[in-house]
């Protein structure tokens, strides 16, 4: 379950936030300080491009992602969207 903290910022019960990071990008923010950003576009429907997922350490470093691990950053990151109200494809 997420809880919108405001119009573009939703939380998970487990702890990570999702959240719109400019026009273009939509950022998951970990429990562990981590991040993972995807390009993104909004409109009608809004969409999340998993060939363009990357994973940040809390210093900024570039960590290596598995197939299954970008899946689910990707799945994570439309189902926050999802919870903001959007209407969202993921594509692999």
């Amino acid at each position: 379950m997420f809880t919108l903290i405001r119009p573009q910022l939703a939380q998970h019960d487990s702890g990570y936030f999702v959240t719109t990071r400019d026009r273009h990008s939509v950022l998951l923010m970990e429990a562990d300080g981590s991040s993972v950003v995807a390009e993104a576009e909004y409109g009608p429907r809004d969409s999340v491009y998993t060939s363009t997922i990357v994973k940040h350490d809390a210093q900024g470093r570039t960590l290596a992602m598995s197939d299954a691990e970008r899946d689910s950053a990707a799945e994570r990151m439309a189902e926050g969207l999802r919870a903001m109200g959007a209407t969202v494809d993921v594509y692999w």
